[in-house]
């Protein structure tokens, strides 16, 4: 390798490092400040999937740039040492292996993000281009091997609790049929699907509260999703009309700081085992349950098409279609 061509490669190495440093560290920011960097509605999803939610991990990616940074303008001076090579080399390859490990898992859940993607394939260039400034090529074979190994490894698993989870537990909302009845239906959304939005908003202009007990599950866990569902249970419609109270909520993005009950915590955790373990993937997701069978619908339009169908709601709008 020439001179010309192995300071381009050093180069290219510390613009992609601070890229990502100013990338993650923007994403940092926002998350502490209830925004979001990332533009697909999956980041959210995937944030309540991690411990720290969406404020830890880009803390993470911040302090593994500025590391891996320093070690390689070490590494590239005059006075190379090979102690900063192995250092750089064991953590390029973990922060490999733990990413395919969290990219299975996202897939493995149905769940897309594209930082998530960004961060993987800047994981990757990093490993090339420290690859082919080292001449060490091999290890570009031996990286894309732990990474497809770790990604393949969890999807391999099965994930969730052992033993099926009791569906009722993790219920957020209970709202009891007006008239005596045996049919129950169990509503999973999130706050951050617009499908989700549109099964909300036609149930709440629909009220269809006349022969069915609705149990509504929510699955995500940010300090922000759970302040606002602990503002829509002091909500003074919440018994009246649940579906309208979580429309109301639903967007709102600065809301005054309250005490979350520890319940709130700990039905989301059961709506999710119970999700999980099921094998499911997707929301919005509806399960109704009579003495003599149990319907699983998932999907706004494929909902809507059910609940006309079963008589529970006369009429059905699908807002996706001309967001």
């Amino acid at each position: 390798m020439n001179r010309i061509s192995s300071d381009v490669i050093k180069y290219s190495f510390i613009i992609l490092c601070l890229a990502f440093l100013f990338v993650l560290g923007a994403d940092a920011y926002f998350s502490f400040n209830e925004m979001a960097l990332c533009p697909t509605q999956g980041c959210k999803i995937a944030d309540s999937y991690v411990i720290g939610g969406g404020k830890l991990f880009p803390l993470f990616g911040v302090g593994f740039s500025i590391i891996v940074l320093v070690l390689f303008s070490l590494f590239s001076s005059k006075k190379r040492s090979s102690i900063f090579e192995y250092i750089l080399w064991i953590m390029l390859l973990c922060a490999l292996s733990f990413d395919g490990v969290l990219i299975g898992y996202l897939t493995k859940m149905h769940i897309f993000c594209i930082l998530c993607l960004a961060v993987a394939l800047s994981l990757l260039l990093f490993m090339t281009l420290f690859s082919l400034y080292t001449k060490r090529y091999y290890i570009i074979l031996l990286g894309i091997c732990i990474w497809i190994s770790s990604f393949l490894g969890i999807n391999f698993l099965k994930t969730g609790p052992m033993g099926p989870p009791d569906i009722e537990k993790g219920v957020m909302f209970h709202l009891p049929s007006r008239q005596k009845t045996a049919t129950n239906i169990d509503l999973f959304v999130s706050l951050h699907c617009f499908h989700c939005f549109d099964v909300v908003f036609n149930l709440a202009k629909a009220m269809p509260y006349n022969n069915v007990n609705w149990n509504i599950h929510f699955l995500d866990m940010s300090h922000n999703d759970m302040l606002k569902i602990a503002h829509m249970l002091k909500d003074k419609d919440i018994k009246k009309n649940p579906f309208g109270v979580i429309l109301k909520y639903e967007e709102m993005k600065k809301l005054q700081e309250i005490k979350i009950p520890d319940f709130i915590k700990d039905r989301l955790k059961k709506s999710r085992n119970y999700f999980r373990y099921m094998g499911f993937h997707g929301v919005p997701l509806l399960i109704m349950r009579t003495p003599d069978v149990e319907s699983i619908v998932i999907g706004d339009k494929s909902i809507g098409r059910f609940l006309l169908k079963q008589g529970i709601v006369k009429k059905w709008y699908i807002l996706s279609l001309v967001r």
